[in-house]
């Protein structure tokens, strides 16, 4: 595990890597165990195409029907947040209330930066979890808003006492290739991220190589039978 590295495109913080690691079950459960306290499998990845078109990042949902009054979890991943980020995450959440008929659950995971910062001034930590903030005011578009990045996390909690929902913010935004490069690499979490991240790479290299098999396949073909077609 310690000589395992990631590739340039495929590092904790990059989008579409990022959503692949979010969408595992092991990463949803202990998101959503730390959000709601609810067991292990109660929640899963939905679809995050909406009815105009546009799409967001990642949406957890109840599992089961008879756990339809849970609300939806919708997570984004930001590099910068800013001012229109923040009007397509209220469109997004409207749109998830539209269709679940509850408030959603807001987690932003903000890779780099708020810009500017005054937006930080709306928000404010919460008191057992420092290193996450919350808005003060979420009328009519989601239960609640939490927001993590480098200034929240930027705390020096021990890498003991981090929470899986704590590591895993780390994990994007340090954007480390290595285990061994990472602040926190002693933590199980940041380790269980490694070995998920090493499972989501083995599985797109090959992927790629039987993309790379079919394209041989059909141009060997074509090559053969020049005047089909």
């Amino acid at each position: 595990m310690l000589t395992f590295r990631l590739s340039n495109n495929q590092l904790p913080g990059k989008d579409q890597f990022s959503k692949k690691l979010l969408k595992t079950q092991d990463v949803i459960d202990f998101v959503v165990a730390e959000i709601l306290e609810v067991p292990k499998g109660t929640y899963v990845s939905a679809g995050t195409e909406w009815n105009d078109g546009s799409r967001s990042d990642i949406l957890y949902t109840p599992r089961l029907s008879i756990q339809k009054p849970l609300p939806p979890i919708l997570i984004e991943i930001q590099l910068i947040v800013n001012e229109a980020f923040m009007q397509r995450l209220i469109s997004y959440s409207q749109k998830a209330l539209n269709i679940y008929k509850t408030y959603p659950i807001v987690l932003i995971l903000c890779v780099d930066r708020v810009s500017p910062a005054h937006p930080m001034a709306k928000f404010k930590p919460i008191p057992e979890k420092p290193w996450m903030a919350s808005l003060l005011s979420t009328d009519f578009w989601a239960q609640s808003y939490f927001i993590m990045s480098k200034q929240t996390l930027s705390n020096n909690t021990p890498p003991d006492q981090l929470t899986p929902l704590q590591a895993l913010s780390s994990f994007l935004t340090e954007g480390s290739p290595t285990l061994y490069d990472h602040p926190y690499a002693e933590n199980q979490t940041i380790q269980q991220l490694y070995q998920i991240s090493m499972a989501i790479s083995e599985n797109q290299v090959e992927c790629d190589k039987n993309i790379s098999n079919v394209v041989d396949i059909i141009c060997c073909n074509n090559e053969k039978n020049p005047n089909e077609g």
